[in-house]
């Protein structure tokens, strides 16, 4: 059903529902092109490190609804309009369940072609995406930009003394499980919270451009305990769908191994890097390389 507490992407309202994880309701949206088919291929889009639904990502949503695809976004249990007691915390491995049953949920919508189906996800998001690349073959294809795929590489990227500080979060916010302890999620070069590299508050300044976006900026702390372990590189030499990865030559918040990820990833994969860094794919004009790219791959097959 329309709902005008979807978020608006250009002249497209999403339908509003919700699908269970982790024993919470989850929020999704789904936008539909007006394309007049009984049926209609779609799009699942899987949000990266402290992302909400259409959070920087609104242009893509509308020019891949414009190619003829359904498109839904979600909600991770705890963030944006999901349910959840704990908020704002992240379990990798966790998430990419949650992705697991957002793609069953927009399967199961009325009007989708369940036989093309694609996957797109972002950043942390785009990890989860090579992960359902490689464990669900009846995909159509996946694309990934700039996607984690090795935590130990990101967390090594941070300074040592940027390390001691979150130790000391993570501390407080284990030792007081009655009671959530953040850091930002985000803040500007120089500040304090998960991430203040690849510029960015740019994410910050997104929302206050949109009309009735609200973010809200905080972390779990213990989040950030949790992001070495998660390697889904291991995961690439599994796939066996047409899955496409976009990585960014100057990133430091999912830095891309560009040789190492050629030599982990099958057949069925296809890599292209990008000048950059990690928020730069977002935004123009490195965005319009991005989306050229992502254009060109699912045009392709679509077709198919």
């Amino acid at each position: 059903m329309n709902n005008n507490n979807a978020l608006k992407v250009g002249k497209l309202v999403g339908e509003t529902s919700t699908f269970e994880a982790c024993g919470v309701q989850c929020a999704a949206t789904l936008y539909r092109p007006d394309t007049g088919a009984d049926k209609v291929p779609a799009l699942l889009t899987i949000h990266g490190w402290g992302g909400v639904q259409g959070l920087m990502i609104t242009d893509f949503i509308e020019k891949f609804v414009a190619l003829g695809m359904a498109v839904m976004t979600f909600d991770y249990p705890g963030w944006g309009k999901s349910e959840g007691k704990h908020r704002h915390t992240i379990h990798p491995a966790k998430r990419t369940g949650v992705a697991d049953k957002a793609l069953a949920h927009l399967k199961a919508q009325p009007g989708i072609d369940t036989n093309r189906l694609f996957v797109w996800g972002t950043s942390l998001g785009g990890g989860h995406a090579v992960e359902l690349a490689a464990s669900h073959p009846e995909l159509k294809a996946v694309v990934a930009q700039v996607p984690m795929l090795d935590g130990i590489a990101a967390v090594a990227a941070n300074s040592f003394s940027r390390m001691a500080r979150f130790s000391v979060d993570i501390a407080l916010d284990i030792a007081q499980p009655w009671k959530t302890h953040y850091l930002p999620t985000i803040s500007s070069k120089g500040g304090y919270s998960s991430m203040d590299r690849d510029g960015a508050d740019r994410a910050i300044e997104w929302t206050k451009a949109q009309e009735n976006f609200e973010y809200d900026n905080r972390l779990a702390a213990a989040s950030l305990l949790r992001m070495g372990p998660y390697r889904p590189i291991k995961k690439l030499g599994q796939i066996k769908v047409p899955t496409l990865l976009i990585g960014a030559r100057g990133d430091t918040v999912a830095p891309f191994p560009e040789k190492r990820v050629r030599a982990a990833a099958s057949k069925d994969v296809e890599i292209r890097v990008i000048d950059g860094n990690h928020f730069d794919p977002y935004f123009p004009p490195v965005a319009e390389q991005n989306l050229g790219f992502q254009m060109e791959f699912l045009r392709k097959h679509l077709k198919q």
